[in-house]
Order: structure tokens, then sequence, then C-alpha cells
């Protein structure tokens, strides 16, 4: 349903995307929370809290905006997730559900910028 929705902003607003913000926050959760399913779901589990709720277990969720602020793409993460390998993920499955120009730029906070990121984001780009 989401994914409807961005696309009918796409109709709206034909500026398109010239730039993407991606970021992540993490949820603390309280009661108990089992998944070894391997059904593909997340895993709400004890992770680095940003809150220093180290009593609470956790989920994270990475975020795209646009220019305007208004987001893009959004997608849940195991609770013990690093920001490092969340970003990188969200970029590149968010390029696989919707096709950009070119010139898309993508912007993160310091956890992207790592030489594997850095690496694999290149190598979309040929």
């Amino acid at each position: 349903m989401f994914t409807d929705l961005v696309l009918q902003m796409f109709t709206v607003y034909k500026e398109g995307v010239q730039l993407g913000h991606v970021d992540t926050t993490d949820f603390s959760v309280h009661g108990e929370y089992e998944n070894n399913s391997g059904d593909g779901c997340i895993k709400i589990t004890k992770g680095h809290p940003k809150d220093k709720r180290w009593d609470l277990k956790r989920f994270v969720l990475s975020l795209v905006v646009n220019q305007h602020g208004i987001p893009i793409f959004a997608r849940a993460h195991d609770g013990n997730e690093s920001d490092k390998e969340t970003l990188l993920a969200t970029i590149l499955s968010l390029k696989k559900a919707f096709t950009f120009d070119p010139g898309v730029i993508f912007m993160g906070d310091s956890a992207l910028y790592t030489d594997k990121n850095i690496n694999a984001l290149g190598e979309q780009t040929k």
C-alpha cells in the first residue's frame, strides 16, 4: 500500500526525486517476541539503544524522504542491525522498487560512508 501511495505522489509531483535522504531510528518495545521460524520476519531483539533503554528489546526502521521531506520508502530491520548495513540495504531496496534519474543523490549520516558502502553504491552507477 505504501508503494502505491508513493507512486501516486510521483504522478502529482512531476519533478520527481532529486535527493533522497536516508536515516534510521530504533523503537524500544515491551513484551516477549520470538521469531525463530525463518519466515523472513524481522527479529525484535536487544541491540544498541539510541534511547539508552538497555533493558528493552527493539527494532529498527529505515526511512527515505525526498527533497521536500516526503517519505518515499520505509523498511523495518532487526533490532540489532548496524546502521552501516541498514542504510546501504535501504538504498539498494529503494533502487530495486523504483526507477530514478541517474542524477539522484542519496545522502545519509556518517554510518553510510564506509568503504564497503561507497564501493557498493559506486557499482550501482556503472
